[in-house]
């Protein structure tokens, strides 16, 4: 961590503009989901765990927000339900939070599908922390294909309804399932386009 931290140098202006926008909106309303595009060897993967490393080390952003790293060679990643339920194992352990959200109940019925057992089982678990999720998924594009159209439209239901998980991903370039009209995910992250270091 330590090593990373004193190496970034080429994309500071970057992270501290994303810092910004997370402490406005971390609050005052849901986050931002950002995606992450640059060439092999760029960076993306450095910065997606620089802004890890700086929710984690920032008190009233690590108060709130809950980091969840997913690597490169995650392959086990391979639908929503094992998303949430590994979220779910990353967060479980940390304390109940004493400001309780009075209006927040939830039911799991039998006859849900287990992919919604396993989402509503994260959003108890959120309100019963009073934490707020990021992911970081490096290779979205993979991630996305995976997941399938049907699993894409699912996924943004649950963005666009929940103030409390969010998105930061990374690809080489985009990808038809952000940019194609059709598609769920048309135009909705915010593109942080990442270039090559120039003579300076």
């Amino acid at each position: 961590k330590k090593d990373l931290i004193d190496g970034f140098v080429a994309n500071q202006r970057v992270l501290d503009i994303i810092l910004l926008e997370l402490r406005g909106s971390s609050y005052n309303g849901p986050l931002q989901c950002y995606l992450v595009i640059g060439e092999n060897g760029v960076g993306k993967t450095m910065l997606l765990w620089r802004i890890k490393y700086a929710i984690e080390d920032d008190l009233e952003l690590s108060n709130l927000i809950v980091p969840v790293m997913f690597k490169e060679e995650q392959y086990f990643l391979g639908d929503l339900e094992t998303l949430w339920n590994y979220v779910v194992s990353q967060i479980e352990y940390l304390p109940l939070s004493e400001k309780k959200d009075p209006g927040y109940s939830v039911e799991i019925l039998f006859e849900k599908a287990s992919e919604e057992s396993a989402y509503y089982k994260l959003e108890k678990k959120l309100k019963e922390r009073g934490k707020k999720v990021i992911l970081f998924i490096e290779n979205l594009d993979a991630f996305f294909r995976k997941i399938g159209k049907h699993g894409q439209q699912r996924l943004r239901e649950v963005l666009s309804t929940s103030r409390d998980i969010r998105i930061i991903g990374s690809a080489t370039a985009l990808f038809n399932e952000v940019t194609n009209y059709h598609l769920p995910f048309y135009e909705y992250f915010k593109v942080v386009q990442l270039k090559g270091l120039n003579r300076k």
